[in-house]
């Protein structure tokens, strides 16, 4: 995250409720799949669109006296069958194949997911997976006209070179189903919760996009004007993180424009402090173990708080350095040493091919170790921290991570930095292991240089 005066997120990112509903939804498929070989069916929504009977052929109805489990499981296997079409009407390029599921009376519902699929087929979608998050909830009705909820967990990829091999991010959208004599179809769709790093701007914005080589940017309307500086800018950013890809290489990095709305809509951050100007925020999915893994960083800029065009690319270098650093973490217990780390070897990737006598936040670092007693400790920045001390603390972790790539090497680094800030091993084992020193006495060095250099 950089910023006029930045601020450290801190905490891990968000994750599905639960790893375990995703195998019963896929058992749920498999075994009503078998069953509707049978008898090959077909789903009418409202608007008489019939979906493609070809692709899953749907189980047979219940009773209308069936008891409520019965529905539910017959609704969570026809819903499933149902959601496969739709993808791959989505992933075709068939609007209408995508909008059949969903209730022809309710305009506003068309509007938005109409939205919604315009929003994604520009966003480059490759990969568009539906699973269920536990069964169909009964929730209304009796007979054979039913209403049940069903959260659905949702994963994409955008502008994926390979599909085939691309680890779609996950987000869990609850929605709303009606199953009446005229078929089964959405009657709404929520947003995703702030516990699911929600909503997803696809979810909420009207979107353009333009797309590059290495890069997608994608901004609201009143940003449009300013996509193609903002792709101009991320190809060179992304040319230059490509060049520190020591873990995963990043397939295509994401970008969004957001304005003051937008800013505090988009991904349930909330309020993150009016100084900052972008973040990096890493999304992931349950992979077939239980285990939360990073499979996507999707970066946010906040256009009108950026500067001149020095500022903007400076602020996309950094946070292209977040992406190329962190992209492929899994869930692992955070240390204290994490934030400098992380904005220190971003502010390196931004400015690590000039002399530190260059760099520009040195004077920023001089007068807040003026204002204060420094102890050589690095301290993590707060939303409460005004623009010198948060660039302060940033300049801080530059010179604490220039260090370390300077006397030890980049590769020694990359060794240090994987154990604790991507595997959340503790510093002081890792220092010994990696440096041979220990890591109290590299904190006193670090802290010499500092002194020395600034």
């Amino acid at each position: 995250m950089t910023a006029n005066g930045p601020y450290w997120l801190p905490g891990s990112p968000p994750q599905p409720k639960s790893p375990w509903p995703r195998r019963v939804g896929m058992l749920v498929l498999v075994t009503l799949l078998a069953a509707a070989s049978i008898v090959a069916g077909s789903l009418i929504g409202r608007s008489g669109v019939q979906l493609n009977e070809a692709l899953e052929p749907v189980p047979p109805k219940p009773s209308a006296s069936a008891s409520d489990r019965e529905w539910e499981e017959y609704v969570s296997g026809a819903a499933l069958a149902a959601l496969n079409r739709q993808s791959t009407a989505l992933l075709g390029g068939d609007e209408q194949g995508w909008l059949a599921l969903y209730d022809s009376d309710d305009a506003d519902l068309v509007d938005r997911m109409t939205e919604r699929y315009e929003n994604l087929r520009a966003l480059e979608v490759t990969n568009w997976t539906y699973e269920l998050d536990g069964k169909a909830d009964a929730r209304a009705g009796g007979g054979t006209e039913r209403a049940f909820d069903i959260d659905l967990i949702v994963g994409y990829c955008f502008g994926a070179s390979d599909p085939a091999v691309c680890e779609p991010t996950d987000v869990v959208i609850p929605t709303e189903w009606e199953v009446t004599d005229a078929g089964l179809f959405i009657t709404e769709v929520d947003e995703s919760a702030s516990n699911q790093a929600g909503p997803r701007p696809f979810e909420i914005s009207d979107l353009a996009v333009k797309s590059g080589p290495r890069v997608l940017v994608a901004a609201p309307p009143q940003y449009e004007n300013r996509l193609d500086q903002a792709l101009e800018v991320a190809e060179a950013a992304a040319e230059n993180a490509d060049t520190y890809a020591h873990w995963d290489r990043v397939d295509r990095y994401v970008v969004f424009l957001a304005g003051e709305d937008e800013f505090a809509e988009w991904y349930g951050t909330g309020d993150i402090g009016p100084n900052v100007v972008g973040f990096a925020l890493p999304l992931g999915t349950i992979d077939d173990n239980g285990d939360w893994k990073q499979t996507g960083i999707e970066v946010v800029m906040h256009v009108e708080r950026l500067g001149n065009r020095e500022e903007f690319e400076s602020t996309m270098r950094h946070e292209f350095g977040h992406v190329v650093t962190l992209l492929g973490t899994g869930d692992v217990e955070p240390q204290p040493e994490d934030w400098f780390l992380n904005e220190g070897i971003a502010e390196y990737i931004d400015h690590g091919d000039q002399p530190v006598s260059n760099y520009p936040r040195l004077s920023n670092v001089q007068d807040y170790l003026s204002s204060i007693r420094w102890d050589g400790e690095l301290v993590a920045p707060t939303s409460a921290d005004d623009g010198l001390a948060g660039s302060g603390k940033y300049g801080l972790a530059y010179l604490a991570v220039r260090y370390m790539i300077d006397t030890y090497t980049i590769d020694k680094f990359y060794q240090f930095f994987e154990a604790v800030a991507r595997d959340g091993e503790e510093a002081a084992a890792s220092s010994e292991t990696v440096f041979g020193e220990s890591w109290p006495n590299i904190l006193a060095k670090i802290e010499d240089y500092v002194k020395t250099t600034v």
